[in-house]
């Protein structure tokens, strides 16, 4: 990983000071600023984002189980395709979708969680066809067609 200081021209002083206020302690970079270690800012701000952010390299179990699910929307002239890859160990029987004209729910998946996806376009949600692949769900509507009805608009004074 490259240094914050290999990137580019470094802006003034004053102004990381005004940008940091008081996260950053100064007394210690004015110790560090008379050292000559220029690798105190790198450092610092490397604890500070790692404090910050949870370490995403080890997920807990609840966090695993909240996760979103994959999802692919494709769409032609006359359907949608919803392709959902759902969650290892999902109980089939209770898994439920509804559709609406602009969107999907799925219920039912673990920890009694559910889904909804906005579709793309407006579809008929009563020509929706799902069926289950493994562990992807394909779900294919009808698209509904647009309203070409012309209507004349008044002007109001």
């Amino acid at each position: 990983m490259s240094s914050f200081f290999d990137s580019g021209p470094l802006p003034d002083f004053k102004e990381i000071k005004k940008w940091l206020g008081k996260e950053l302690p100064w007394e210690l970079v004015e110790q560090w600023d008379k050292a000559k270690n220029d690798t105190w800012l790198n450092d610092f701000i490397q604890k500070l984002m790692n404090s910050v952010k949870p370490d995403a390299k080890q997920p807990s179990a609840e966090t695993a189980s909240h996760k979103p699910l994959r999802i692919d929307i494709s769409k032609s002239d006359k359907y949608v395709n919803v392709s959902l890859w759902l969650p290892p160990g999902v109980p089939i029987k209770e898994l439920r979708v509804f559709a609406t004209p602009d969107r999907i729910k799925l219920t039912g998946l673990p920890n009694d969680r559910s889904q909804t996806v906005k579709l793309p376009v407006l579809v008929l949600p009563r020509s929706g066809k799902a069926e289950l692949k493994g562990e992807r769900m394909l779900v294919r509507f009808r698209r509904r067609p647009a309203q070409r009805d012309e209507v004349e608009l008044f002007l109001r004074e």
